[in-house]
């Protein structure tokens, strides 16, 4: 395997957390679908709602990411940082501000969003294992880390 400093690399690696994380949210969605059929289908419908706003908010971010990845190189870290807290408060202001439907119970909405926050960082973490992207220069400027014992 080959390493790459491009910012490039760094967007396919969202493109595919866009494409995986998409696939996973779809399979939630399915179940959360099939439990609507039920009797009670109120849960389901809460439960495919929950799925669907993770879905559009990672989903947006990780667009956003891939978008921005090959035109700021290293500060995607920081672009990174900056879109998940635009992320929190934008998903934090449409809960607090628009009024749930009657339907919507917030124990299995709530329950559906963490399992597919969950699949999503799970998604995102293993993207970035197995980038192998260099986000920093290392100070010796090869591409092998350097550890300095002893010094602090």
């Amino acid at each position: 395997m080959t390493t790459d400093t491009g910012g490039a690399a760094i967007g396919r690696q969202h493109w595919d957390q866009l494409k995986t994380g998409s696939l996973a949210s779809l399979a939630l969605a399915v179940l959360a679908g099939a439990w609507a059929l039920l009797p009670g289908h109120d849960a389901g419908l809460s439960a495919l709602l929950g799925v669907g706003v993770v879905w559009v908010s990672f989903g947006a971010s990780a667009v956003i990411m891939a978008v921005l990845a090959p035109r700021l190189g290293q500060g995607i870290v920081f672009a990174g940082i900056a879109v998940y807290v635009l992320k929190v408060f934008v998903v934090a202001i449409l809960v607090l501000t628009l009024s749930a439907p009657g339907w919507l119970r917030p124990v299995p909405a709530v329950l559906a969003a963490g399992v597919a926050v969950l699949m999503w960082q799970a998604v995102a973490f293993r993207a970035v294992a197995r980038s192998r992207v260099l986000l920093f220069d290392s100070p010796t400027g090869d591409s092998t880390p350097t550890v300095e014992r002893g010094r602090r």
